[in-house]
């Protein structure tokens, strides 16, 4: 008979002692500042071939610099302006009568790509050239 006053004084230990470490959360639980988010459309860019090309090429320029900076927001930025100016140049090279005019612009847009996500400013560099040359012959190439 002498071990159940000794179970229940045990039970009443643990009991005010478990009881006595519960954590209570008065007030908010929201830590976390708040942030202000914003986002940036794009204008959607116009124009014939060349000058979309010329919009490319100021897109392009000093990308290869943002790279080695590790301007994340600035070489992410050119990146989603060279693919709003290829959506709409696009369908004006595929029906310009130029052959390999859309393979040559996609190739420059995809050095654009492996620049920014591979960080790779020789890619940016190369598409930048490319498309140089590229906006030299296209008059002659456009006469055709």
């Amino acid at each position: 008979m002498r071990s159940f006053p000794r179970f229940a004084v045990v039970v009443l230990a643990c009991t005010t002692v478990l009881s006595s470490c519960a954590t209570e959360i008065i007030g908010d639980l929201n830590t976390t500042v708040p942030t202000e988010s914003t986002t940036t459309t794009l204008a959607t860019p116009t124009g014939d071939i060349e000058q979309l090309l010329e919009q490319l090429d100021t897109a392009i320029v000093g990308l290869g610099q943002k790279i080695v900076d590790a301007d994340a927001s600035a070489y992410k930025q050119t990146y989603a302006e060279v693919l709003a100016i290829w959506e709409v140049l696009k369908p004006q090279t595929e029906s310009s009568g130029v052959i390999g005019l859309d393979a040559d612009v996609q190739r420059i847009v995809e050095l654009v790509r492996t620049a920014t996500e591979r960080k790779r400013p020789a890619d940016a560099d190369k598409a930048a050239r490319f498309l140089s040359l590229l906006r030299e012959s296209l008059p002659e190439l456009l006469a055709r």
